[in-house]
């Protein structure tokens, strides 16, 4: 009797210390993932990728509203397939870096398809028949010239723009205390005109240039004096 009521209370014990699996909570069970919606694709603008390898047109026009007023000759100085083009370009001045790298761009811009091109710029005030008085940009395969008659017309891949800027550019206030007048301009243009037309009539320059001086002030009623002078102030502008 002992030993049946000892292995009754050790049931009992068994029981309420393992409950049975209707009293145990139920081990959760891994709900299968959630369907993730397809990740959307990019909506499609009208925004062009940019393309991987160089591009081979002619570099867009930098369009400021700032860049001065200007008047531009551009000549065909082409030899045979190697197509260049180099532009006169005439401004007012002061003019500043960044407006001469803009109007440079958008000249060249504007162009046919070439190998090689060329800006030349000068101020209201200087003779076009010199080198240029303010800047001079160019547009070559590596920034060299020379290296035009090496690409084919119209592909700018090895393309680079090079500057050459006049001190003037740089220090515009004391400068202008150096530029030539209206009226000293205006003579050396008239002889800057009146003696190359002399010069392509005689082989002695010297004298042509002499009778230009002449003619300039006479018809102008001034000395010879004041129109040397004008030339020299103007030559000396084209380099400041």
């Amino acid at each position: 009797m002992k030993k049946l009521l000892c292995l009754s209370a050790l049931i009992v014990y068994i029981f309420a210390c393992c409950p049975s699996s209707a009293t145990r909570p139920p081990t959760p069970v891994a709900e299968p993932p959630t369907a993730q919606p397809p990740t959307a694709l990019p909506e499609p603008t009208d925004t062009p990728v940019p393309p991987t390898e160089a591009p081979t047109s002619t570099p867009a026009p930098t369009m400021l509203t700032d860049i001065p007023t200007y008047v531009v000759e551009i000549e065909d100085i082409s030899v045979g397939s190697n197509v260049r083009f180099r532009a006169t370009v005439t401004t007012e001045f002061p003019i500043s870096v960044e407006q001469i790298n803009a109007l440079c761009e958008e000249i060249i811009g504007g162009l046919e398809p070439f190998n090689a091109a060329v800006v030349f710029v000068y101020d209201t005030r200087s003779i076009t028949s010199s080198a240029f008085s303010i800047a001079k940009c160019e547009y070559a395969p590596n920034g060299v010239w020379v290296d035009a008659r090496n690409v084919q017309t119209g592909d700018y891949s090895t393309h680079k723009f090079t500057y050459d800027y006049l001190p003037k550019v740089n220090d515009p206030q004391a400068a202008l205390s150096e530029r030539p007048t209206e009226q000293e301009y205006d003579l050396c243009q008239q002889w800057d005109e009146l003696a190359f037309e002399l010069l392509s009539k005689s082989d002695d320059g010297a004298a042509a240039e002499n009778l230009a001086y002449e003619q300039v002030a006479e018809e102008n009623g001034v000395s010879v004096q004041a129109v040397e002078d004008a030339v020299l102030k103007c030559e000396a502008w084209t380099w400041r």
